[in-house]
C-alpha cells in the first residue's frame, strides 16, 4: 500500500470566542483536527472523541503514530470486488486519513455511492450529521433491495 495523500489541515468555520474559553490543551487537540469548530462541534468533540480516547491504548496509539501510518493486515490492493450496497464517505478538509486515495478503491466497490463531503475533516460523522444521515439512509435502503450480482 503506498503512503496516504492527505491535504493540509484548515478549519472552515472558527468560532474564536470558543477557542479562547479552552484550556490550550483543549484548543490545541481540537484545532488540531475539527474543520467545523463551532460550540456545537466542541460540545460533541469533548462528548465522544475526548471520552474515548481515555479509555484507548495509548501503547497501540504510541505505536500507530510512531509508524506514520494505518496498514491493513492484508494487501489492500488485491481485494475481490465487494458487490454488495456501499457507501464511502471521506471529508475534503480531512488530514488525518485523506480522500484521494479512497477514491482509488471505487472499482472494487461496484455498487457503491463515493462522496467527499466539503466543510468535513476526520469528524466527519460531527461536522456533516445531516448529509451523512441522508446518504447513511440511503444505503441502507440499497441494501434491502436485494442485488441481482
Amino acid at each position: 500500500m503506498r503512503d496516504r495523500e492527505l491535504p493540509q489541515h484548515q478549519a472552515a468555520v472558527c468560532d474564536k470566542e470558543l477557542l479562547e474559553e479552552l484550556s490550550e490543551a483543549e484548543r490545541d487537540e481540537f484545532t488540531s483536527i475539527a474543520v467545523v469548530q463551532t460550540r456545537t462541534a466542541w460540545e460533541r468533540y469533548n462528548r465522544e472523541i475526548v471520552s474515548a480516547l481515555q479509555l484507548s491504548d495509548n501503547g497501540f496509539m504510541d505505536r500507530i503514530k510512531a509508524a506514520g501510518k494505518y496498514p491493513f493486515s492484508f494487501d489492500a490492493d488485491r481485494m475481490a470486488p465487494f458487490l454488495k450496497p456501499s457507501l464511502i464517505l471521506t471529508g475534503r478538509q480531512d488530514s488525518m486519513t485523506g480522500y484521494r486515495d479512497a477514491w482509488r478503491l471505487l472499482d472494487l466497490y461496484p455498487h457503491a455511492t463515493f462522496a467527499v463531503l466539503d466543510r468535513a475533516g476526520h469528524n466527519l460523522h460531527m461536522e456533516q450529521e445531516e448529509l451523512l444521515g441522508a446518504m447513511v439512509k440511503d444505503w441502507l435502503s440499497r441494501t434491502g433491495e436485494g442485488m441481482l450480482t
